[in-house]
C-alpha cells in the first residue's frame, strides 16, 4: 500500500461519537512536549488514542491518510491540541513510522497467537511493507532502530487489547 503524497487531500474526516476517555476540546488540550500519561493506570495513552484513529482511517481510506486529514479526524473526535486547537500535523507526522513498524508487529502476533517477531523477522516484514526510515525515503529499518520500539509496542498492544 502506497502513501499519499503529504500534500494530498482526502475528504476523510469520520464524524462518531467521541471515545471514551477521549480530551474534550473544552478540557485540558494536550501541548506538544508534554509527557504523555496513560489515560488510566494500563490504559492507552494520548498517542495511542491518535494511533487508534491512524489505524481506523488508514482502513476507511485503503491508504494511509494525510496527517491534515488525520488532525481534522481527530478534532471530529474531540481531541485538541495545544490552545484548545487542532492537533498539529508536525505533531503527528513524528508518530507515523513508529505506527506503521507497530502496525505490522501487532498483526504478526494476531497471526502467530501471540508470538512476537523476531527483529530479523520484524526488519523484514517492514521491508516488505516498504516501511523505511525519514518517512520511507531513507534507508532500511536494521534490528537495532527495530529493538527500542519493542517495549513501548509491547505496552501498546496490551493497552488496546486489555491481554
Amino acid at each position: 500500500m502506497t502513501a499519499p503524497a503529504e500534500g494530498q487531500q482526502h475528504a476523510a474526516v469520520l464524524p462518531q461519537e467521541q471515545p471514551e476517555g477521549a480530551v474534550s476540546r473544552k478540557e485540558e488540550p494536550h501541548g506538544a512536549g508534554q509527557v504523555l500519561q496513560p489515560v488510566g493506570e494500563r490504559g492507552p495513552t494520548l498517542v495511542d488514542r491518535y494511533y487508534e484513529a491512524w489505524a481506523e482511517l488508514t482502513d476507511k481510506l485503503g491508504a494511509e491518510p494525510d496527517v491534515q486529514d488525520l488532525s481534522d479526524h481527530l478534532w471530529v473526535r474531540g481531541m485538541a491540541g495545544r490552545g484548545g486547537g487542532r492537533i498539529s500535523p508536525s505533531t503527528l507526522r513524528r508518530y507515523r513510522m513508529g505506527w506503521r513498524i507497530y502496525r505490522v508487529w501487532a498483526r504478526y502476533l494476531e497471526d502467530h497467537d501471540g508470538a512476537e517477531p523476531s527483529l530479523g523477522e520484524l526488519e523484514e516484514l517492514c521491508a516488505e511493507h516498504a516501511i523505511r526510515s525519514k518517512g520511507g525515503r531513507g534507508e532500511r529499518l536494521a534490528q537495532p532502530d527495530l529493538a527500542g520500539h519493542l517495549t513501548d509496542f509491547r505496552r501498546r498492544y496490551a493497552a488496546l487489547t486489555g491481554r
